[in-house]
C-alpha cells in the first residue's frame, strides 16, 4: 500500500539496488542500512512498517538486531533474507520474534513484492487488533468507575471500533454459526445493492459450486486455527469475482467467533486461468519439478514422453533420458543451478513406449511454494535431428567429392580472402591449407599472374556471369613454369559487383603442349592430304621450267659452235700476213655463216628471253608454294605476333589450290585499310585452309561439265576488329546438322576425307586464342558463308568481354 515504509538492510549493495527497484514502483517509501547496527539508529530517528533483515552482516548481525527490534513499541513486521536455507539460524530467528516469513536470495520481483504485501497484511491486521483490544480493555476500565461513565466511554469505543472496521482496506466478517454477526464497508460495497448481511448464512456471499470448511460444532472453543480458502464472491447483481478469505478464531460479545479477512484475488486467479489455458493448449511441453521428482506437466509434455501425471510424479527426471545422455544433462542442471540462469541443452528422450526421440529442454531455476524449484520446457526436434544428420552426411559427402576432384578449387569470399582450397589446389600451386586460408587473393604466397587473376574475379563479379581465364603464367612447385586455365563462377549468394566466387582449374601445361604437338600434327596432316595437290601444283612450274631449260641447253650448243667459228675467224684475221691468209679468211668466213644458218640467231633471239621468264616464275612460283607451306606447317607461327592478314589468306589459298581450282573459281577482295593483325598466325592459317577446302568440297558435288562454283574471299576493317568472310556456292549446310558444326570429331565426310577437327579447331583458334568470333550463314541450296570477327589488337578485358557476350554455339 502507497505510503507505508519498508528498511532494507543487506551488506550488499548490488542487492539493496534490485529490491529498490522492484519495491519503489509499488508507492512504497524505502531507506536502507549496510548493518544491524546502522538499522536499529535509522528507526530511533524514523520508524518503519516492515524490514527486510539480511541475516549474515558485519559489525552487527540479523539476529542481534531482531533482539532489539522486537523490543520497539509498534516493532516492525521482519522477513529475513538469506542466501542459504539454514535450518539452525531460521529457527533461531523466528524464536527471537517477530518475523513473520523468509526468502532466499537472490528472490524474483513476484516473490519479494508478494512477501511484502503480505508481512505489511498481516502486521496492520495485527495492529488493529491489538488497538481494538487495548480499545475495549479502555472501554471496561471506565466502566468500572461509573455507570454514566461507562456508558460513555463504551459508546465512543463501539464507534472507534466500527470506524477502524469499515476502514479496514480489506474485507472483514465476524461468524458465529456460519451466520454473519459483522460485515465492514468493503464488504458492502463488493456486495452492492445496499443489502444488510447482519444474520444471512456466510453462503449467500459464495458461488453455489464453491465451499470454505468452518470447524465443526456449534462454536469455536478450545480452537486455535488459521484457514485460507479461495471463492467466488457474488454481488447482488449475480456477478461475481474471485476472493480469498483468511479465517481466525476470534469472539464475538464473549461467545467463540470467527473473523474472516477477505481479500479481492481476481487479477490472480486470472493469471492462473491464463497460464493454465497456456499450458493445455501449448505445443510446447512444460513441466515443473522439484526434489527430482516432476509436480506439474502440461498436456504436451505428457504426450511426447507417452507418461501421464500419475506416472511421471513415480519418475525420476533422469530416467527420462537416454542412459548415453544422462551424464551430460545433469551437469547441465548443475551448471544451471550455480548460475541461476536459463540453459537448453538437446538430449534422447525415452518414451512411455520405448521410442526414443530427439528433445530440446530449456530449464530456469524457480521457487515455488518457498522451496527452490525448476521450471521447463520440451521441444521435439526429431525430424529436425534426422535433418542434420541427414545434412552432414550429405555435407560429409560433399567434402570428400571435393577432396577427390582432380581439378584446382579456390573459394574466394566477397572481401578476397581464400575461405577454402582442396588438395588438388594444394598439390598444384605448392601451397597449404594453413598457409592460405584467411590470406587476400592479391597478397597470397601464389606465384602466378595476380593481375590477370583479380581482373577475371572482377569481370565475374561485375557481370554475375562465369568467366573463363586461361593461359595464366605460373610457377610450380618443382620451380618450372608453367599455365592455368582457370574457371570463375559466382557464388549464387553474392549480388552484382560484389559476393564470392569460386575458382575451378587446371594446370594446363602439359595439355597446351600437346595441343601444340597436336595442332602441328593436323597440320602435318592437312599437308599430307594435300600432299597429291600440292605436288601437282608444284609439278607444272617444274615442268615448263625443265622444257625451257632443254631448250636453252640446245641453244647455248649452237651458240658455242658459232662462238667457236667466230674466234677462228678472228684467230685468222689476226694472222693476215700468212701465205694463204685469203683462202683461210675465206674458209673461217664460210664457216661462220654455216653455223648462222644452223644456229638461227633470230629464232634465238625471239625465243630465249620468254624462256628464261618462264622458267623464272616456275621457280618463284614453286618458291611461293613452299613458302606457303612453311608458314602453314612451321611451329615457330604459333607465338602472338603481328601479321598480315592478306598475305596469310593467300598462302593458305596458295597451298590447298589444286583442291578448288578445278571445281570452283577463287576470288579475293581485301580492304586496303586492314593490314595487320595481332595473333597466332600459323593457326590462322589453319582456319583460313580448313574453310577453303571444305568450301571446295562443299561445291564439288554440284559441278557439272565446264561450269565451276564459286568460291569468294572478303576482308574489311570495322573499327577494332578485322572481318574475314568465306562465301561458297555449295549445297549449303543441313538444318538438321547446324548446331553440331563446330562438335569435335563430327563430320559428314566420307572415310578417309576428314576428321572431323577442323571447325572445333577453328573455333577454338578464333574464340580462345583470338578473344573473336565465328559463325555462318547457309541457305540449303545455295551456299554458306561463314563469317570471323578477331581483334586487330591483342584482346582487352572489353573485347573478351564482346566475345562471351555474344555466343556463338
Amino acid at each position: 500500500m502507497a505510503n507505508e515504509r519498508i528498511l532494507l538492510v543487506d551488506d550488499e549493495p548490488s542487492i539493496l539496488k534490485l529490491m529498490s527497484t522492484i519495491l519503489k514502483p509499488e508507492g512504497y517509501l524505502l531507506d536502507t542500512a549496510s548493518n544491524g547496527k546502522e538499522a536499529l539508529e535509522k528507526l530511533q530517528i524514523q520508524k518503519a512498517d516492515l524490514v527486510f533483515l539480511d541475516i549474515h552482516m558485519p559489525k552487527m548481525d540479523g539476529i542481534e538486531a531482531l533482539k532489539s527490534l522486537k523490543l520497539m513499541q509498534e516493532a516492525p513486521a521482519v522477513i529475513i533474507m538469506t542466501g542459504l536455507a539454514d535450518r539452525e539460524l531460521l529457527e533461531k530467528a523466528f524464536l527471537e520474534g517477530g518475523v513473520f516469513d523468509y526468502i532466499l536470495k537472490p528472490a524474483g520481483a513476484e516473490e519479494i513484492l508478494r512477501a511484502a504485501r503480505e508481512a505489511l497484511f498481516k502486521r496492520s491486521v495485527s495492529i488493529h487488533r491489538e488497538k481494538t483490544k487495548r480499545l475495549l480493555d479502555e472501554s471496561f476500565q471506565r466502566l468500572e468507575a461509573g455507570y454514566d461513565a461507562r456508558t460513555r466511554k463504551l459508546r465512543e469505543s463501539q464507534i472507534t471500533y466500527r470506524s477502524l472496521i469499515d476502514n479496514f482496506p480489506e474485507g472483514l466478517i465476524v461468524l458465529q454459526d456460519e451466520t454473519i454477526k459483522l460485515a465492514n464497508k468493503k464488504i458492502l460495497e463488493w456486495r452492492g445493492g445496499g443489502e444488510l448481511l447482519e444474520g444471512k448464512p456466510f453462503s449467500v456471499l459464495m458461488h453455489q459450486n464453491d465451499s470454505i470448511p468452518l470447524p465443526e460444532g456449534k462454536g469455536t472453543e478450545g480452537l486455535d486455527f488459521e484457514r485460507e480458502g479461495h471463492f467466488r464472491f457474488v454481488r447482488s447483481d449475480g456477478g461475481y469475482f474471485w476472493a480469498k478469505a483468511s479465517l481466525q478464531a476470534t469472539s464475538w460479545l464473549d461467545h467463540p467467533a470467527i473473523l474472516a479477512v477477505v481479500r479481492d484475488v481476481s487479477a490472480q486467479m486470472e493469471a492462473q486461468d491464463l497460464f493454465r489455458m497456456v499450458t493445455e493448449h501449448s505445443r510446447v511441453g512444460i513441466f515443473i519439478q522439484q526434489e527430482r521428482r516432476f509436480i506439474f506437466v502440461n498436456p504436451m509434455f505428457a504426450e511426447y514422453v507417452g507418461m501421464g501425471m500419475d506416472e511421471l510424479r513415480e519418475k525420476n527426471p533422469l530416467d527420462l533420458v537416454h542412459p548415453d545422455d544422462r551424464e551430460m544433462v545433469r551437469l547441465n542442471a548443475i551448471e544451471m543451478l550455480k548460475g541461476r540462469r536459463c540453459t537448453s541443452t538437446a538430449f534422447r528422450a525415452l518414451t512411455g513406449s520405448g521410442e526414443i526421440h530427439w528433445i530440446l529442454q530449456s530449464v530456469v531455476p524457480i521457487e515455488f511454494k518457498g522451496k527452490r524449484a525448476v521450471l521447463g520446457s520440451l521441444v521435439d526436434i526429431n525430424e529436425q535431428k534426422m535433418a542434420e544428420d541427414l545434412l552432414q552426411s550429405m555435407h560429409s559427402e560433399l567434402e570428400q567429392l571435393v577432396a577427390s576432384i582432380s581439378s584446382i578449387i579456390i573459394c574466394i569470399s566477397h572481401d578476397d580472402r581464400i575461405t577454402r582450397i582442396n588438395e588438388a589446389a594444394e598439390e598444384t600451386l605448392g601451397f597449404s591449407r594453413k598457409e592460405l586460408i584467411g590470406c587476400r587473393i592479391k597478397q597470397c604466397g601464389i606465384r602466378w599472374d595476380k593481375k590477370r587473376v583479380m581482373e577475371g574475379i572482377s569481370r565475374c563479379r561485375e557481370t554475375h556471369a562465369v568467366v573463363r581465364v586461361d593461359d595464366i603464367p605460373f610457377v610450380r612447385p618443382n620451380g618450372k613454369e608453367g599455365l592455368l586455365g582457370l574457371t570463375l563462377n559466382p557464388s549464387t549468394g553474392g549480388s552484382t559487383g560484389s559476393g564470392p566466387v569460386i575458382i575451378l582449374g587446371a594446370d594446363i601445361t602439359d595439355r597446351k603442349a600437346m595441343e601444340g604437338q597436336l595442332m602441328q600434327a593436323l597440320k602435318l596432316e592437312s599437308i599430307g592430304q594435300l600432299a597429291a595437290g600440292i605436288a601437282h601444283e608444284i609439278n607444272t612450274p617444274i615442268q615448263y621450267v625443265g622444257d625451257n631449260l632443254h631448250f636453252l641447253e640446245s641453244a647455248f650448243s649452237d651458240l658455242v659452235k658459232l662462238v667457236h667459228a667466230h674466234e677462228d675467224l678472228s684467230e685468222a684475221l689476226r694472222s693476215g700476213d700468212s701465205a694463204d691468209l685469203p683462202d683461210g679468211i675465206l674458209r673461217s668466213l664460210e664457216k661462220v655463216r654455216d653455223c648462222e644458218a644452223e644456229v638461227d640467231l633470230s629464232f634465238l633471239a625471239q625465243e630465249v628471253p620468254p624462256a628464261i621468264r618462264q622458267g623464272l616464275e616456275g621457280v618463284e612460283r614453286v618458291a611461293k608454294i613452299v613458302a606457303s607451306m612453311k608458314m602453314l606447317s612451321h611451329p615457330g607461327f604459333m607465338e602472338r605476333s603481328a601479321f598480315d592478314i592478306k598475305e596469310a589468306i593467300e598462302s593458305a589459298v596458295t597451298v590447298c589450290r589444286n583442291e578448288w581450282k578445278y571445281v570452283a573459281e577463287l576470288t579475293c577482295e581485301f580492304d586496303p585499310e586492314l593490314k595487320a593483325v595481332h595473333g597466332f598466325p600459323g593457326e590462322f592459317n589453319q582456319v583460313i585452309l580448313n574453310l577453303v577446302v571444305n568450301a571446295a568440297h562443299a561445291i564439288a558435288p554440284k559441278v557439272t561439265g565446264n561450269e565451276k562454283g564459286l568460291i569468294r574471299i572478303t576482308t574489311r576493317k570495322d573499327g577494332d576488329w578485322a572481318e574475314i568472310a568465306i562465301a561458297d556456292t555449295g549445297g549449303g549446310v543441313p538444318e538438321n546438322i547446324r548446331s553440331k558444326i563446330f562438335d569435335p570429331f563430327f563430320t559428314t565426310k566420307e572415310v578417309g576425307k576428314g576428321t572431323g577437327q577442323g571447325l572445333a579447331i577453328a573455333h577454338s583458334v578464333i574464340t580462345e586464342k583470338h578473344g573473336g568470333r565465328i559463325w555462318f550463314e547457309s541457305e540449303t541450296g545455295k551456299g554458306t558463308v561463314f563469317r570471323i570477327r578477331i581483334p586487330v589488337n591483342p584482346p582487352s578485358k572489353e573485347t573478351v568481354a564482346d566475345a562471351e557476350a555474344n555466343p556463338l554455339r
